[in-house]
């Protein structure tokens, strides 16, 4: 099997007869007089099976391509300006689905470098990766063939693309993991946006005391992680993994400082926006126990359960034994400011309000 270009016409035959056929455009260039743009699945189906030797000079082809055995790569180019030919696999990434603890910039700069070092030509084909405002990224890694079976040729690159993407997401990962703590929580999915809201605020309230952390979270089927990472990480983690307890904990206290007489400016607004996110994570509660009654009048059931579940949402929705709070970190009375909170006590007293 071959293809044969003729009378602006792509053919594919078989001992002369031609099985299939596609029109193509002349471009007037000298050594790529030829495109083929975006054909349809059956006539790249049957392309991708022939040897590259059977391809002939002076075609460009760019087609959608996806790949069985790394599904972020969907685009493929080739071109023969000679013998050899030039032949690309395209790897699409999607911004709103990247949910790693590490930016997509600093992944693709190692992603290319990487692939150089196996020997292919790689390249960020959507502009800069410094002010990409699209809402997907795309590495193409090309290099040159002189014969094989295109589709081989083509899982060969997607093997080696995915190998590739694999250790450097683990390398990363392992290397954000010694200087962050992360937390997993399983909310119950009515509340899942509420907490989560909540807990990304725990930013704004280290940056009140002049702490600085990246908060992230990622969201999938078997719960919620909750990612810090502190600069000056190793001294300041095990502190803000205490704070973050401590934070947990606020919406479950009777009160707040109320006298704010003795406060300096700086206080009194730490204590009201502290105030506020929690009056906010209490109210937005509230409502949704409202809409879930609203919503389904066999509720009867599941109205108990969420006598519980205002009181310890957070707390309970942490993966990781209660008794963090109480024996395993042996925290004290802690102080922020204005603010006082002993833990133990405020975990006693949930322990026998709900009795």
């Amino acid at each position: 099997m071959k293809a044969i270009i003729k009378n602006n016409e792509l053919l594919i035959t078989i001992e002369n007869e031609v099985i299939d056929r596609i029109d193509i455009l002349e471009t007037g260039s000298e050594t790529l007089p030829h495109l083929l743009e975006a054909p349809h699945s059956n006539f790249i189906s049957l392309l991708c099976d022939l040897d590259v030797k059977n391809i002939p000079l002076g075609l460009e082809i760019y087609s959608e391509y996806q790949s069985q055995c790394f599904n972020l790569a969907n685009w493929m180019e080739l071109t023969k300006k000679n013998d050899s030919a030039n032949l690309s696999h395209s790897i699409s990434f999607r911004l709103i689905h990247w949910n790693h603890p590490f930016t997509i910039i600093e992944f693709a700069d190692l992603y290319m470098k990487e692939l150089s070092a196996l020997g292919y030509f790689s390249e960020n084909d959507s502009g800069s990766l410094s002010d990409y405002d699209d809402s997907h990224i795309y590495i193409k890694i090309e290099k040159e063939i002189t014969s094989g079976i295109l589709c081989e040729e083509l899982d060969l690159i997607a093997a080696d693309a995915k190998c590739v993407y694999e250790n450097i997401i683990q390398k990363l990962s392992l290397k954000i993991h010694e200087n962050t703590f992360i937390k997993a929580f399983n909310f119950p999915k009515e509340y899942e946006v509420i907490c989560t809201q909540y807990i990304v605020w725990f930013g704004e309230f280290l940056e009140n005391l002049g702490i600085n952390a990246k908060i992230s979270t990622q969201n999938d089927s078997n719960g919620t992680l909750v990612i810090v990472a502190p600069d000056n990480a190793e001294t300041l983690l095990s502190e803000i993994e205490k704070l973050f307890y401590q934070y947990l904990s606020l919406p479950y206290i009777e009160y707040l400082p109320a006298n704010k007489h003795d406060l300096s400016i700086s206080e009194r607004m730490f204590t009201d926006h502290l105030s506020s996110q929690v009056e906010i994570f209490k109210t937005q509660i509230q409502m949704k126990n409202s809409i879930i009654e609203l919503k389904d009048t066999k509720i009867h059931t599941l109205k108990t359960q969420l006598k519980d579940k205002e009181q310890k949402l957070l707390l309970d929705s942490m993966k990781s034994d209660i008794e963090l709070l109480d024996g395993a970190i042996k925290i004290g009375e802690m102080k922020w400011g204005p603010i006082k909170i002993n833990p133990k006590k405020i975990l006693l007293k949930i322990k026998s309000s709900t009795k």
